[in-house]
């Protein structure tokens, strides 16, 4: 999975908060926090730096920061990977 809010965006669909399924990815606070929906109502987050992954219920304080949600396209998310450049790894050499 790409690491990037916009990449992700971008090989996704929208999803509107009444449309929300297993899986969807959730933004919040202006894209400053991330969460993916476990079940009905309900998603998995980490809720700080340092915190464990915990399940939350989507309250209506989270419907007010809710900033929008994506459904990955597996093949979206693929085209991605695949056209990520991956920097040659430095070559050591010796001297004499």
């Amino acid at each position: 999975m790409v690491h990037n809010s916009l990449t992700v965006s971008a090989f996704s669909r929208k999803i509107s908060w009444d449309d929300l399924q297993r899986g969807d990815l959730v933004f919040f606070h202006g894209l400053g926090h991330v969460g993916m929906i476990s079940r009905p109502g309900y998603m998995v987050h980490s809720p700080h730096t340092g915190d464990v992954v915990k399940e939350e219920r989507l309250s209506g304080w989270r419907r007010e920061s809710f900033v929008g949600a994506v459904r990955p396209d597996p093949k979206g998310v693929r085209l991605s990977i695949e056209q990520r450049t991956t920097p040659e790894p430095p070559t050591l050499t010796t001297t004499p």
